[in-house]
């Protein structure tokens, strides 16, 4: 294939030489004009040819590449998805927590370690607080009460 490309180029290149020649000086110069941008373009397409075969190839050998998900079902898909944004929720909630508990008690929020769970149905189960640095010397009592303000469920401070 490539000498092929190298046989046509030179063709192509003398072909424009001896027509460059045969036409007239000053009076033709549009046509010569034309001449190069039409010689220009078959240079490139001469060039570009080998390379789009390339990609041709590529194309072809594609669907290989890629996984097979023909056997996954749709449902697994979703459950998969459910399960991400059930532990994003739950990574978002504990965050928001620590920053709750940071701000309220004027500690940081590397102080607190928040871990929340979920029922099957989504809603908020159980939040689990762990003291830790100088939030130490917060009252556990103090912590629980002021997050049962907000939240209705089972809450443990330690």
């Amino acid at each position: 294939m490539m000498g092929g490309s190298v046989f046509a180029l030179c063709g192509v290149t003398l072909a424009l030489s001896l027509c460059e020649l045969l036409l007239p000086g000053e009076a033709a110069s549009g046509t010569k004009h034309a001449l190069r941008t039409m010689g220009t373009l078959a240079i490139l397409l001469i060039l570009l040819t080998p390379s789009l075969g390339f990609l041709k190839d590529a194309a072809h050998s594609l669907p290989e590449l890629l996984p097979d998900t023909s056997d996954v079902q749709i449902e697994d898909f979703e459950q998969i998805f459910l399960e991400a944004i059930e532990a994003q929720s739950a990574n978002d909630l504990s965050d928001g927590v620590a920053s709750l508990l940071a701000v309220e008690f004027g500690k940081s929020e590397a102080d607190f370690t928040v871990r929340v769970s979920f029922f099957e149905d989504g809603t908020l189960q159980r939040i689990s607080v762990q003291l830790q640095g100088t939030a130490l010397l917060l009252d556990p009592e103090a912590v629980t009460a002021f997050l049962g303000e907000h939240f209705d469920c089972f809450l443990e401070v330690r």
